[in-house]
Order: C-alpha cells, then sequence, then structure tokens
C-alpha cells in the first residue's frame, strides 16, 4: 500500500500542473500585452513558467530527478540560468526554428530517463538540463520580445525567481514524502529512485501531447 501511495505522489507534481497553470492563466493580468513596467515585467516573469503546462511538468519532473542528489538546489540554475540567456538572445532576434518541437522532446526526453533510472547520471541528466534550459528558455523569450530594459529586468528576475522557487519547493516536498514512507536510514537510501517511473511516465505524456501538437501545427 505505501509503495503504491508513494508512487502515486511522484506522479502528482507533472500531472498537477495542468489545474494549476490553467488557474494561473486565468488569472494572467498582462492579456497578451508586452509588459511596459518593471513591475508587469515582474509579474509577467513569474507567471509564464506556470501557465505553460509543458515547462510547468518539465520542471517538476525534473525536480523529482534531482531530489536525490546531495547537490539538489543548486541544480535548478543549470537549467534556470541557460534559460534566462535563451530568452535573450530571443529578444535580441535570434530564431530557433520548430522550438515547440524540441521543447516538447525535452520533455518525453526526461520522462524516458526518469522510467529508466537515468537520471541519476551526471553526465546524461545535466547536459539535459541545460539543452532543455535553453530551448524553454527561447520559449519564454516571446512574450517580451519588443520590451523596454527595465520591464525585461523584472522579466528575467520573476522568470528565475519562479522556477528556483518550483523546484526548490518541489525538492522538499518529495524528499518530506520519501521520508514518510521510508522512515528506516537504508530504506530512505534505497529510495533515492522513488516514484521515478509515474513522474516519468506522466511528464513523457504531457511531452508526447505537445510534441503531437506541435507537429501537427
Amino acid at each position: 500500500m505505501k509503495t503504491r501511495r508513494h508512487m502515486l505522489f511522484a506522479a502528482l507534481p507533472p500531472l498537477a500542473g495542468a489545474f494549476i497553470s490553467q488557474t494561473a492563466l486565468a488569472h494572467h493580468g498582462m492579456d497578451g500585452q508586452v509588459p511596459n513596467t518593471l513591475f508587469s515585467g515582474l509579474i509577467s516573469g513569474l507567471a509564464h513558467p506556470v501557465i505553460g503546462l509543458d515547462h510547468l511538468a518539465f520542471l517538476l519532473a525534473a525536480a523529482v530527478a534531482m531530489a536525490s542528489r546531495p547537490n539538489a538546489f543548486r541544480l535548478p540554475w543549470y537549467f534556470i540560468l541557460p534559460g534566462l540567456l535563451a530568452a535573450a538572445w530571443h529578444v535580441a532576434g535570434f530564431d530557433l526554428p520548430v522550438s515547440e518541437i524540441l521543447v516538447a522532446a525535452s520533455l518525453v526526453i526526461l520522462g524516458l530517463m526518469l522510467v529508466w533510472r537515468r537520471a541519476d547520471q551526471a553526465m546524461l541528466f545535466l547536459p539535459l538540463l541545460m539543452l532543455a534550459g535553453l530551448l524553454h528558455g527561447y520559449a519564454f523569450g516571446e512574450s517580451i520580445v519588443g520590451a523596454e530594459s527595465t520591464p525585461l529586468l523584472g522579466y528575467f528576475a520573476g522568470l528565475a525567481l519562479v522556477q528556483y522557487g518550483l523546484c526548490a519547493g518541489s525538492i522538499l516536498l518529495y524528499r518530506r514524502l520519501v521520508r514518510y514512507w521510508l522512515p528506516g536510514r537504508a530504506e530512505q537510501k534505497a529510495g533515492g529512485q522513488v516514484g521515478w517511473g509515474p513522474a516519468g511516465w506522466a511528464v513523457g505524456a504531457v511531452g508526447g501531447i505537445f510534441l503531437i501538437l506541435a507537429v501537427i501545427g
């Protein structure tokens, strides 16, 4: 019973993004307009990683993989910093063809790594984080193209804050759940990959849907 419960909760973060993203979208104050103040840029930056289900699912599933590492709270920056750089490239006019397809593919790849228990291999996981950060960051840059420097600053700050907060909060929650269901030290050590399969299937399914939608236009 415990095994079923912790596998279910490990799969919930990517799937819960559907409800969260739709709620945030309904309350998003920019109405599709380019931010023109520091505050509006900050609000837009805070909102965009949450209103996009594909971005949110990747962050939460990646946090599940990060949680078993001792340096877990430094790992989100491997995704966030390349993302900020790519967003700046987009604002500067850099063009990345089929970006939506590549973003969706990053979710599928992360899902496969979790299902196949390969997300604990730094030689695979860290490059994926950095590459996905570039792809997702480029997508984030779309909504800020044409903005002045002040709202841009607020937007980038909002992106960094909300993405790190989502990852750090998910890491803490995952670790608490693992401690609850696996109280013994030996069991906790063996539980470093608890729920990776369900989380992988969840984020992979989200990625697959977005990939199909992107391919068919």
